[in-house]
């Protein structure tokens, strides 16, 4: 019988079978191996991850992270965002208990999260310096989360946005016009002493 050769494992790619059945061989025969890229981009837009998890970098030349691209994914543990990326869909992230990690470059350009972007979500930092709109839930029971530097650009902070972030304890500027329905629910450690954006009313 014919013995399949060896598969090379190569970073961010999935063996996907072999090009010819060898299962009955009469003759020499030669075969290849196809793979596919763990990453569905198009037109800039990531749309579907496909790997094993763990340690993960976003292609350079990514503009958005899709709605649920990495939603459910329990053994995602980091991820490095490139500076192309200035979005990052509804539940992109969502029930990731061990990603502790996300890292962005000196040039973030991130505007926007999603609705439950990182809602239940292991992630204890995240660099917001770029925000100018955080969705409703966007990071819902991350009870890790601890430090996020806000924009001054940041205008919109969602429903439930941080509720249940018992850690968390950042400034919110004065750029802010809107903050959601109990957006900061649960957030014990957080100071009651703000200063925010003239049309925001009283942080409850």
């Amino acid at each position: 019988a014919a013995v399949a050769p060896t598969v090379l494992v190569s970073k961010d790619w999935q063996f996907d079978g072999w090009d010819k059945d060898f299962t009955c061989v009469n003759a020499d025969m030669t075969v290849k191996a196809n793979y596919l890229w763990d990453f569905v981009i198009a037109n800039g837009r990531l749309t579907k991850y496909r790997g094993p998890g763990g340690a993960i970098a976003i292609p350079d030349g990514v503009t958005s992270i899709e709605d649920s691209v990495f939603s459910g994914l329990s053994t995602l543990k980091s991820v490095t965002i490139p500076d192309t990326v200035t979005s990052i869909g509804e539940k992109a992230f969502m029930q990731t208990a061990k990603l502790t990690s996300v890292g962005t470059s000196s040039e973030n350009k991130i505007a926007t999260i999603g609705s439950s972007a990182f809602l239940f979500s292991g992630i204890t930092m995240f660099d917001g310096s770029a925000l100018t709109t955080i969705g409703d839930m966007a990071f819902g029971g991350a009870v890790n989360l601890e430090k996020m530097p806000l924009s001054s650009s940041l205008k919109t902070i969602g429903d439930y946005a941080f509720s249940s972030c018992l850690k968390f304890n950042s400034s919110i500027p004065s750029s802010v016009t809107s903050i959601g329905q109990e957006a900061f629910a649960s957030c014990a450690a957080l100071s009651r002493d703000l200063t925010l954006g003239e049309s925001t009313g009283s942080l409850k």
